[in-house]
Protein backbone atom coordinates (compact mmCIF):
# COMPACT_ATOMS: atom_id res chain seq x y z
CA UNK A 1 0.00 0.00 0.00
CA UNK A 2 2.62 2.27 0.91
CA UNK A 3 4.36 1.56 -2.59
CA UNK A 4 0.93 2.48 -4.39
CA UNK A 5 0.68 6.11 -2.34
CA UNK A 6 4.52 6.94 -3.36
CA UNK A 7 3.16 5.86 -7.20
CA UNK A 8 -0.08 8.14 -7.80
CA UNK A 9 2.00 11.16 -5.89
CA UNK A 10 4.49 10.80 -8.89
CA UNK A 11 1.64 11.42 -11.41
CA UNK A 12 -0.77 14.28 -9.59
CA UNK A 13 -3.36 13.45 -7.73
CA UNK A 14 -5.89 13.36 -10.90
CA UNK A 15 -3.99 10.44 -12.87
CA UNK A 16 -4.87 8.89 -9.25
CA UNK A 17 -8.33 9.54 -9.23
CA UNK A 18 -8.96 7.76 -12.91
CA UNK A 19 -6.54 5.25 -12.80
CA UNK A 20 -7.08 3.19 -9.87
CA UNK A 21 -4.85 1.46 -7.86
CA UNK A 22 -3.56 -0.97 -10.44
CA UNK A 23 -2.53 2.05 -13.26
CA UNK A 24 0.95 2.00 -15.23
CA UNK A 25 2.88 5.32 -15.52
CA UNK A 26 2.42 5.05 -19.41
CA UNK A 27 -1.84 5.27 -18.69
CA UNK A 28 -1.22 8.16 -16.50
CA UNK A 29 0.34 10.01 -19.09
CA UNK A 30 -2.23 9.71 -21.31
CA UNK A 31 -5.22 10.48 -19.12
CA UNK A 32 -3.85 13.42 -17.67
CA UNK A 33 -3.92 16.14 -20.69
CA UNK A 34 -7.32 14.86 -20.86
CA UNK A 35 -8.11 15.51 -17.18
CA UNK A 36 -6.41 18.89 -16.88
CA UNK A 37 -8.32 20.11 -19.98
CA UNK A 38 -11.45 19.50 -18.52
CA UNK A 39 -11.11 20.74 -14.84
CA UNK A 40 -9.39 23.82 -16.81
CA UNK A 41 -12.96 24.16 -19.38
CA UNK A 42 -14.94 23.72 -15.78
CA UNK A 43 -13.51 26.66 -14.14
CA UNK A 44 -13.89 28.84 -17.22
CA UNK A 45 -17.61 28.35 -17.24
CA UNK A 46 -17.96 28.76 -13.40
CA UNK A 47 -15.74 32.41 -13.85
CA UNK A 48 -18.20 33.36 -17.26
CA UNK A 49 -20.62 34.50 -14.95
CA UNK A 50 -18.62 37.31 -12.87
CA UNK A 51 -17.82 39.72 -16.13
CA UNK A 52 -18.50 42.67 -15.41
CA UNK A 53 -21.10 44.30 -17.87
CA UNK A 54 -19.76 46.60 -20.75
CA UNK A 55 -20.35 50.78 -19.90
CA UNK A 56 -22.41 52.37 -22.30
CA UNK A 57 -19.90 54.68 -24.64
CA UNK A 58 -21.19 57.90 -25.55
CA UNK A 59 -18.65 58.65 -28.37
CA UNK A 60 -20.26 58.91 -31.56
CA UNK A 61 -19.92 57.15 -34.62
CA UNK A 62 -16.61 58.15 -36.75
CA UNK A 63 -17.07 61.43 -38.94
CA UNK A 64 -15.76 61.16 -42.40
CA UNK A 65 -11.68 61.49 -43.31
CA UNK A 66 -10.96 65.44 -43.68
CA UNK A 67 -9.16 66.58 -47.37
CA UNK A 68 -5.47 66.16 -47.31
CA UNK A 69 -3.53 69.20 -46.78
CA UNK A 70 -1.39 70.90 -49.21
CA UNK A 71 1.76 69.56 -49.49
CA UNK A 72 4.92 70.92 -47.63
CA UNK A 73 8.03 72.67 -48.83
CA UNK A 74 10.64 71.00 -50.45
CA UNK A 75 13.58 69.87 -48.68
CA UNK A 76 17.27 71.47 -49.19
CA UNK A 77 18.94 69.80 -51.88
CA UNK A 78 21.15 67.09 -51.33
CA UNK A 79 25.07 67.07 -52.05
CA UNK A 80 25.87 66.40 -55.75
CA UNK A 81 27.07 62.75 -56.58
CA UNK A 82 30.07 61.64 -57.65
CA UNK A 83 31.03 62.17 -60.92
CA UNK A 84 29.79 58.92 -63.45
CA UNK A 85 32.53 57.82 -65.66
CA UNK A 86 33.81 59.26 -68.72
CA UNK A 87 31.83 58.09 -71.87
CA UNK A 88 33.24 56.65 -75.06
CA UNK A 89 34.87 59.34 -77.87
CA UNK A 90 32.57 60.46 -80.22
CA UNK A 91 33.02 60.40 -84.01
CA UNK A 92 35.44 62.84 -85.45
CA UNK A 93 33.63 65.88 -87.15
CA UNK A 94 34.48 66.99 -90.45
CA UNK A 95 37.80 69.06 -91.34
CA UNK A 96 37.32 72.77 -91.66
CA UNK A 97 38.18 74.86 -94.60
CA UNK A 98 41.25 75.75 -92.92
CA UNK A 99 43.95 78.59 -93.77
CA UNK A 100 43.52 80.39 -97.45
CA UNK A 101 46.69 80.35 -99.39
CA UNK A 102 47.05 82.94 -102.11
CA UNK A 103 50.55 83.53 -104.77
CA UNK A 104 51.22 85.37 -107.48
CA UNK A 105 54.49 85.91 -109.12
CA UNK A 106 55.33 88.01 -112.49
CA UNK A 107 57.69 89.91 -114.67
CA UNK A 108 56.71 93.29 -115.22
CA UNK A 109 54.50 94.28 -118.48
CA UNK A 110 53.37 97.37 -119.97
CA UNK A 111 50.21 98.61 -118.63
CA UNK A 112 50.02 95.86 -116.52
CA UNK A 113 46.21 95.82 -114.80
CA UNK A 114 45.51 95.14 -111.18
CA UNK A 115 45.64 91.59 -110.29
CA UNK A 116 43.50 90.70 -106.86
CA UNK A 117 45.23 88.00 -105.14
CA UNK A 118 44.50 88.00 -101.86
CA UNK A 119 40.68 88.35 -102.03
CA UNK A 120 39.52 87.10 -98.89
CA UNK A 121 40.34 88.59 -94.47
CA UNK A 122 39.49 91.83 -93.30
CA UNK A 123 42.15 93.61 -95.77
CA UNK A 124 42.43 92.40 -99.66
CA UNK A 125 45.52 92.93 -101.66
CA UNK A 126 46.42 93.28 -105.04
CA UNK A 127 49.22 94.33 -107.17
CA UNK A 128 50.08 95.62 -110.63
CA UNK A 129 53.85 95.04 -111.62
CA UNK A 130 55.32 97.37 -114.47
CA UNK A 131 58.48 98.22 -116.19
CA UNK A 132 60.20 101.12 -114.74
CA UNK A 133 62.15 103.97 -116.35
CA UNK A 134 65.53 102.21 -116.91
CA UNK A 135 66.49 98.90 -118.11
CA UNK A 136 65.92 96.12 -115.21
CA UNK A 137 63.95 98.76 -113.61
CA UNK A 138 60.46 97.66 -111.96
CA UNK A 139 57.61 99.67 -110.35
CA UNK A 140 55.20 97.46 -108.30
CA UNK A 141 52.29 99.18 -107.28
CA UNK A 142 50.36 97.28 -104.04
CA UNK A 143 46.81 97.82 -103.52
CA UNK A 144 45.01 97.39 -100.14
CA UNK A 145 41.49 97.12 -99.79
CA UNK A 146 39.34 97.14 -95.85
CA UNK A 147 36.00 95.82 -96.51
CA UNK A 148 34.54 96.90 -93.11
CA UNK A 149 36.22 98.77 -90.42
CA UNK A 150 37.63 97.96 -87.82
CA UNK A 151 41.05 97.62 -85.33
CA UNK A 152 44.36 96.60 -86.75
CA UNK A 153 47.29 95.02 -84.89
CA UNK A 154 50.71 94.58 -87.02
CA UNK A 155 53.97 93.43 -86.85
CA UNK A 156 56.43 93.02 -89.72
CA UNK A 157 59.88 94.08 -91.49
CA UNK A 158 60.66 95.56 -94.69
CA UNK A 159 64.20 94.99 -96.55
CA UNK A 160 65.49 96.77 -99.00
CA UNK A 161 68.40 94.81 -99.80
CA UNK A 162 70.38 96.72 -97.45
CA UNK A 163 69.16 97.18 -94.60
CA UNK A 164 66.18 95.60 -92.77
CA UNK A 165 63.36 97.68 -90.62
CA UNK A 166 61.14 96.99 -88.28
CA UNK A 167 57.29 97.66 -88.37
CA UNK A 168 54.27 98.53 -85.94
CA UNK A 169 51.00 99.60 -86.20
CA UNK A 170 48.46 99.74 -84.42
CA UNK A 171 45.25 101.76 -85.49
CA UNK A 172 41.47 102.04 -86.17
CA UNK A 173 40.26 101.99 -89.90
CA UNK A 174 36.99 102.62 -91.45
CA UNK A 175 35.49 100.78 -94.55
CA UNK A 176 38.28 101.70 -97.24
CA UNK A 177 37.76 101.11 -101.60
CA UNK A 178 41.21 101.03 -102.10
CA UNK A 179 44.81 102.09 -100.74
CA UNK A 180 47.02 102.55 -103.51
CA UNK A 181 50.77 101.95 -101.99
CA UNK A 182 53.73 102.46 -105.44
CA UNK A 183 57.26 101.25 -105.37
CA UNK A 184 59.77 101.16 -107.59
CA UNK A 185 63.41 100.02 -107.50
CA UNK A 186 66.32 100.30 -109.88
CA UNK A 187 67.97 97.17 -111.91
CA UNK A 188 69.69 96.24 -108.58
CA UNK A 189 67.07 96.79 -105.92
CA UNK A 190 65.23 94.53 -103.93
CA UNK A 191 62.20 96.00 -101.85
CA UNK A 192 60.57 93.44 -99.40
CA UNK A 193 58.05 93.74 -97.05
CA UNK A 194 56.57 90.73 -94.61
CA UNK A 195 53.84 91.48 -92.25
CA UNK A 196 51.14 89.54 -89.87
CA UNK A 197 47.78 91.25 -89.67
CA UNK A 198 45.26 90.70 -86.37
CA UNK A 199 42.14 92.42 -87.34
CA UNK A 200 39.27 92.70 -84.84
CA UNK A 201 36.26 93.85 -87.25
CA UNK A 202 33.60 95.94 -85.79
CA UNK A 203 30.69 93.24 -86.81
CA UNK A 204 32.73 91.08 -84.53
CA UNK A 205 34.81 88.82 -86.82
CA UNK A 206 38.28 87.78 -85.87
CA UNK A 207 41.19 87.95 -88.67
CA UNK A 208 44.97 86.72 -88.66
CA UNK A 209 46.78 87.43 -92.06
CA UNK A 210 50.57 86.88 -93.21
CA UNK A 211 51.15 88.96 -96.12
CA UNK A 212 54.57 89.22 -98.28
CA UNK A 213 54.68 91.88 -101.36
CA UNK A 214 58.13 92.35 -102.61
CA UNK A 215 59.81 93.79 -106.10
CA UNK A 216 62.82 92.68 -107.27
CA UNK A 217 65.20 94.25 -110.10
CA UNK A 218 66.42 92.78 -112.79
CA UNK A 219 70.11 92.93 -111.61
CA UNK A 220 70.03 91.72 -108.20
CA UNK A 221 71.04 88.14 -108.85
CA UNK A 222 72.18 86.39 -111.92
CA UNK A 223 69.88 84.42 -113.30
CA UNK A 224 66.84 86.14 -111.30
CA UNK A 225 64.60 88.48 -113.93
CA UNK A 226 62.72 91.33 -112.56
CA UNK A 227 59.49 90.81 -111.21
CA UNK A 228 56.86 91.27 -108.64
CA UNK A 229 55.45 88.68 -106.11
CA UNK A 230 52.78 88.65 -103.65
CA UNK A 231 51.56 86.20 -101.48
CA UNK A 232 49.27 85.62 -98.05
CA UNK A 233 47.19 83.41 -95.75
CA UNK A 234 44.49 84.46 -93.95
CA UNK A 235 42.59 82.90 -91.11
Amino acid sequence: MRSRSKRCAVWALAACAGLGVGATGADASVLLPALLTKATSGHAKATSHHKKKKKASNRGPRGPRGATGPAGPAGPAGPAGAIGPQGAPGVAGAAGPGAAKYFLSEAPTVEDPNHPVVTTGAIQFGFSCRPGKGPGEVLGTLRDTIPVGGAVTARGIANNGKETTPNLLDATFPATPEIVVPDEVTAKGIMEESATFFIAQKNGEMFWEDITFAVVGGEVQAGVPAHCLLSGIVL
